[in-house]
């Protein structure tokens, strides 16, 4: 195992999360949140319902994330009634996983095994951003077949408003991550703030700076004597850098360089108690590029224009 990368990533997942919980006491139900076991190379995330406590398993194999190895995921619900759970006096009730969860964790290990690329983030995002519901829980809610999908769904923000998020980047303790979508009303960026905020992993980040760009085609405008058609761009954009200063208007620029219409983008820091200087710029807008360039979102840059161009001229020649 390759301890450096491993560490790092544990230490990402810190800055994020807060400290992870010791190894529950099996004396008693453990509280919710993320266990890290060193000695069993686990991670676990737990979540309390009303009838009992969801526990899902995340075993680490030798040699992650440097060789290509397997995973394993696990989970188990444990009846609230037992206070001493171990293998030999209890039986614990394996539930399983909503199916689209399980292909999203299937999909990122697929994904970034290969590239010996940490996961662990994204496995754990996965989870703690989804609303697990047990069997009692949906008996005591309405049985519309919509509102049970929905307690299902995860919590991504891609049913309401088509929101993605980005591979976090990690330097000196320090982690960056974007957040984008296609708005365009300035009600619907108000909308996509207010949402991302209500997730608890990102309004616990020490900064959320964003910005938004968009346009309005105006085509065959009327002067005032006549009808002479004018095509032009009706645009309103605006930023925040919440407090990491300058940001909101690097961020602003980029979208600008990057010809983005109708874009909104928000880059979530941890601060991991390093100060990074001039750096922490180069990785918000990064991050922010990466989830642009991803999502579709954004088309050729000015600069790719203006090279495009210049080749044709020399092929003239």
């Amino acid at each position: 195992m390759n301890y450096s990368s491993f560490e790092e990533e544990i230490t990402a997942l810190k800055s994020i999360y807060g400290e992870f919980q010791e190894t529950p006491d099996r004396s008693k139900p453990p509280s919710s949140g993320i266990v890290f076991d060193d000695k069993e190379r686990s991670l676990k995330y737990i979540s309390e319902h009303l009838d009992g406590i969801l526990e899902v398993k995340i075993s680490i194999p030798y040699g992650y994330p440097s060789e290509e190895s397997s995973f394993s995921i696990s989970s188990w619900y444990f009846d609230v009634r037992y206070l001493v759970f171990s293998e030999k006096t209890f039986k614990s009730n394996n539930i399983p996983i909503p199916a689209n969860i399980v292909r999203q964790l299937k999909e990122i290990i697929e994904t970034d095994i290969d590239k010996r690329s940490p996961i662990l983030f994204e496995l754990i995002d996965t989870l703690t951003s989804c609303k697990f519901v047990s069997k009692k829980e949906i008996g005591q809610i309405s049985q519309d077949k919509n509102d049970v999908q929905n307690l299902f769904g995860s919590f991504d923000g891609e049913n309401l408003f088509g929101i993605l998020h980005g591979e976090p980047i990690v330097d000196r303790k320090s982690v960056f991550q974007a957040h984008t979508c296609k708005v365009e009303t300035i009600e619907q960026v108000g909308k996509v703030i207010k949402w991302l905020l209500s997730n608890p992993k990102i309004s616990k980040a020490t900064h959320n700076i964003w910005a938004y760009r968009l346009f309005k085609d105006k085509n065959c405008e009327t002067l005032s004597e006549g009808a002479f058609p004018i095509g032009y761009d009706i645009v309103s954009q605006d930023h925040n850098s919440d407090g990491e200063n300058a940001a909101g208007g690097r961020l602003q620029h980029l979208l600008t360089v990057l010809n983005a219409k109708n874009v909104f983008v928000m880059v979530s820091r941890w601060y991991g108690g390093i100060q990074l200087g001039p750096d922490r710029f180069k990785h918000i807008n990064n991050a922010a590029r990466q989830i642009l360039e991803k999502s579709g979102l954004i088309g050729k840059t000015e600069t790719q224009n203006k090279s495009q161009s210049v080749k044709k001229r020399i092929q003239r020649k």
